[in-house]
């Protein structure tokens, strides 16, 4: 059966559309789905896509002809059917539109009938827009000539979107009665707190925040009643080559104003281009022209039906104004508002105009949150801002909460920035053996401070990536310090000096931790100061040989600092496999790394650092000396013991949902003190916000990989050898030596090993020493539990480090 191709109807107000040309000719096959055409609305150009599959036929409108919303343009065809079978020849003919019935007086008939005038042609005055005498005399009169002849140098046909817009603003301005408002605005303080963004966004994101408190502004006539819109979407009016266009921030009232500015920026480059979507352009319930980039100090705007008003916003003019009883030079705009005296009275547009300007004088109000939001979460870690993305991906208002810089511990001074010096000791490192591939290097050195410009680049693009996906998920950042008041209330000291309280259906708290000081040793470096040195040390003590301090130790050995670890316990890596820590003891001391075991520092005594070993005491001195012996979670101002929120160790203790003892209240990070590792985190972040809104996800802590970037670099999963005896299991250990691997041969890289622990039959924990381990870990991981004969049977390619863990699994498997 024939399917008919209409003209869209894409919005409410639409009622034509513009033929711009055929993607598919008559006789063609076309798919379901397949686009066959392009149109254009007033807002956008796009495609329109086949509603079935079949053959193209009976093309009835072409390239620039305007056809009614629903007109059928076209056919598809069944294979076996013809065009003649389905539609009468006669229908294929462009039918005219009925003749509308002219009602005029018979004066000004008679009028037309003497001057040769087609009434058509004339919009009639009278009542029920009848046509009366002094129409056609008006008529008459514009069609005189001038009495000057000028000579035309081109006729540009009113098409398109050009012509929509010109219906439309005939249409608003004849139908809408407007009403005309005007206020001078003093931007001073608006100039201060833009930071940089523009004018338009800071009007917005005022604009936005008023239209909340006066809903009738936010309104429109429809028929006889008049609609309030539960959403405050702000249309920017843009204007490009092909006419002004309207493109719409959604949920403006949401969003700040760094957000709102890089939304306008995006919208703008996207409207200019031509590549807006239909989505990007409708759904406006309030619009914004500024013309004051042209210097224009004041206008006034029509109306963008069916809305109930706009705001027309000059330029930004200094001029003496009295202020306190003193003239003052002061940076002042006019702002004009159109509003329909059908919708709104004077005072209430008035009231609102009043509140904007307020607003923009007090620029700090702007920023207010709403009252009540669904979820809040303090900290804007990897914990924090994954349980963020999440909650606002449920459907959930959020508001972060973060003292200092997004991305937390790891992205600013931990994970990232000390793999960034790392990845600079590895290549220092590969330059003292490419003469074994026939390269010749004649000098190389470390430069620390353009390793630290890289870092300091690579760390802040990475924060704004964070910042820019929060803004696109829809989640609000405040700047500030948070305390807990309430099991629902979260106060908040924001960077201004403001402070403001939050209601919410439930927190998180993901505030992260700080590096542990040790008694003493207050001069000595912590672990996120070191990465601020723009000299390498001659030599330096770090203290504590656990992850941290053992990362270290291998940066600066290879930078050429005499390093020196001294550990407390009896070997580094304490919380790793035996054969893990004591084969990392071994590489570092190779590449001339001096380590103290069982060795507790004392303190300081002048410039010597006094450690007791089983030895007996013993006086280090170093250029620098580095504490490195953990970290703790931090909690500082959250006033947890007020609610009774239960601690252990500094760490707040969680259920498996992340759920605190007091409701409602969750944790997520390392301020839970479970894992100090930034995918933990964003795991537990995850958990939080699903639960906080009514889910019933688990943590489960199982399966945890842990990497620990040293060169060669460690990672690890599952059971240690020595927990899995201690459980009481049948254990089986097989290692599988690097020297063993084609591939690490051909790299260079034959240090260090792999060791899988079994029992049963079933992988039951994998730890890695060596090249790509932190990669590799992950098919281990997957492994957990997995019999061991299935992860002898994976194919692996050859050759690769990847082959490395079948290997193991087969010598294991000869011992079953």
């Amino acid at each position: 059966m024939a399917t008919e191709v209409i003209m869209p109807k894409l919005a409410m107000t639409m009622e034509q559309g513009t033929i711009l040309r055929w993607l598919k000719k008559e006789g063609e096959w076309v798919e379901k789905g397949e686009p066959i055409l392009e149109i254009e609305t007033e807002k956008v150009v796009m495609e329109v896509e086949a509603p079935a599959s079949g053959i193209l036929a009976g093309i009835r409108a072409g390239p620039g002809e305007v056809v009614p919303v629903t007109r059928v343009i076209a056919y598809i065809l069944g294979p076996d059917e013809r065009l003649e079978e389905v539609v009468k020849p006669s229908v294929r003919k462009v039918i005219p539109a009925p003749k509308k019935r002219i009602v005029a007086t018979p004066a000004a008939r008679r009028l037309a009938r003497e001057q040769g005038v087609d009434l058509a042609q004339i919009q009639g005055s009278g009542s029920g827009g009848a046509i009366v005498e002094e129409d056609v005399r008006a008529f008459i009169e514009a069609k005189k000539p001038p009495v000057e002849v000028i000579k035309i140098k081109k006729e540009i046909p009113l098409a398109g979107r050009r012509k929509t817009i010109a219906e439309r603003m005939q249409e608003s301005a004849r139908q809408a009665p407007h009403i005309i408002l005007t206020m001078e605005v003093d931007m001073s303080e608006a100039e201060r707190a833009r930071r940089g963004c523009s004018f338009t966004a800071l009007v917005v994101q005022a604009v936005a925040q008023a239209l909340r408190r006066h809903p009738m502004i936010n309104a429109s006539l429809q028929g006889d009643k008049i609609v309030l819109y539960d959403e405050v979407n702000i249309g920017v009016a843009v204007n490009t080559e092909e006419g002004l266009i309207v493109p719409v921030i959604k949920e403006a009232d949401t969003k700040g104003l760094l957000e709102i500015h890089a939304e306008i920026e995006e919208l703008v480059r996207r409207a200019r281009k031509g590549i807006l979507n239909l989505d990007e352009v409708t759904g406006g319930t309030f619009t914004v022209s500024n013309l004051g980039m042209f210097g224009v100090e004041e206008f006034h705007a029509i109306i963008n039906p069916p809305q109930a008003a706009i705001l027309a916003v000059g330029a930004v003019v200094e001029r003496p104004v009295a202020v306190n009883g003193r003239v003052a030079i002061r940076p002042m705009m006019k702002m004009t508002l159109s509003a329909d005296h059908r919708v709104l009275d004077g005072a209430a547009a008035a009231e609102f105009l009043r509140d904007v300007k307020a607003s923009l004088e007090r620029p700090a109000e702007v920023v207010e949150v709403k009252d009540t939001a669904k979820i809040v979460i303090i900290g804007g870690g990897f914990g924090g801002y994954t349980a963020a993305l999440r909650a606002a991906q449920l459907g959930a208002e959020v508001i972060l909460i973060e003292k200092d810089k997004l991305g937390g511990t790891c992205l600013n001074v931990g994970c990232i920035p000390t793999k960034i010096l790392l990845e600079g000791a590895r290549r220092l490192v590969d330059l003292e053996t490419v003469g074994e591939h026939g390269i010749r290097v004649n000098s190389f050195s470390i430069d620390l401070a353009t390793l630290l410009e890289r870092k300091e680049r690579i760390v802040a693009s990475l924060v704004r990536k964070v910042e820019k996906r929060l803004q696109n998920g829809g989640v609000r950042v405040l700047k500030g310090r948070a305390n807990l008041i309430s099991p629902h209330r979260v106060g908040v000291e924001l960077s201004d000096g403001r402070r403001e309280e939050i209601e919410a259906t439930a927190v998180i708290v993901a505030t992260g931790s700080v590096p542990v000081a040790i008694e003493g040793l207050e001069d000595a470096l912590t672990s996120e100061e070191v990465l601020s040195l723009t000299e390498v040390p001659k030599s330096l003590i770090i203290v504590g040989g656990g992850v941290i301090g053992v990362e270290f130790a291998s940066i600066f050995s290879a930078f050429g600092s005499e390093v020196t670890i001294v550990e407390a316990l009896p070997r580094i890596l304490p919380a790793e496999d035996k054969d893990v820590s004591q084969g990392m003891a071994w590489l570092l001391q190779e590449k001339g790394v001096k380590i103290l075991t069982n060795s507790q520092v004392e303190g300081m005594d002048g410039d010597e650092l006094v450690v007791l070993t089983e030895s007996g005491e013993r006086r280090l001195k170093a250029e620098r000396v580095l504490v490195a012996v953990g970290r703790n979670p931090y909690t500082e101002g959250l006033d947890l013991e007020a609610l009774g929120i239960k601690t252990l160790n500094g760490a707040i203790v969680t259920d498996e949902s992340m759920e605190t003892n007091v409701p409602g209240i969750y944790a997520a990070g390392d301020v839970t003190g479970k894992y100090f590792l930034a995918h933990v985190a964003s795991v537990q972040g995850r958990i939080a916000a699903e639960n906080a809104l009514g889910r019933h996800a688990r943590m489960d802590y199982t399966v945890i990989p842990r990497c620990i970037f040293t060169m060669p670099e460690v990672a690890v999963v599952g059971m240690t050898e020595e927990e899995a005896r201690k459980q009481g299991h049948n254990v089986m250990v097989k290692t599988f030596p690097w020297t063993l691997s084609e591939r690490a041969i051909i790299e260079g890289q034959t240090e260090g090993f792999i060791k899988i622990v079994a029992a049963e039959g079933r992988l039951l924990g994998v730890h890695i020493i060596g090249p790509g381990a932190s990669s590799l870990i992950m098919e281990g991981a997957l492994a957990i539990g997995v019999p061991l004969k299935k992860v002898a049977q994976v194919m692996h390619p050859h050759p690769t480090l990847s082959e490395a863990l079948q290997k193991a699994a087969e010598a294991a498997l000869e011992y079953l």
